[in-house]
């Protein structure tokens, strides 16, 4: 048997001796660990929802911007503005859920 302490050591010594400050340790590092890996990938699947959300953005501000049908003058302006400004909005999302994602990541890096 090897020397090295395992999990299974680790737990029944905590409960044999109690919340330790070390217990403690162990535990927040499992729960901090467990919480941001969970959010890894909750983000990652929402990355990918967002930049679906932008290439839509992106065809109904090209649908606006190029129209199939005859323009109507009284809209137009007010509908390609409109489709630009969601598709920035689509977009600023977007990087704010990736600076989020990469935050956690190099949280993660820094617990080991």
């Amino acid at each position: 048997m090897a020397n090295s302490v395992t999990s299974f050591v680790k737990t029944v010594m905590a409960r044999l001796q109690g919340d330790t400050d070390q217990v403690i340790a162990i535990k927040n590092e499992r729960l901090a660990t467990s919480a941001i890996e969970t959010q890894i990938a909750l983000k990652k699947g929402e990355v990918v929802e967002m930049e679906t959300k932008v290439e839509d953005a992106k065809e109904a501000l090209a649908n606006v911007m190029y129209p199939t049908t005859t323009i109507n003058r009284d809209t137009y302006v007010r509908d390609l503005l409109q489709a630009k400004n969601n598709l920035q909005d689509k977009e600023d999302a977007l990087e704010a859920v990736k600076e989020t994602l990469k935050y956690l990541e190099d949280t993660l890096k820094s617990f080991k």
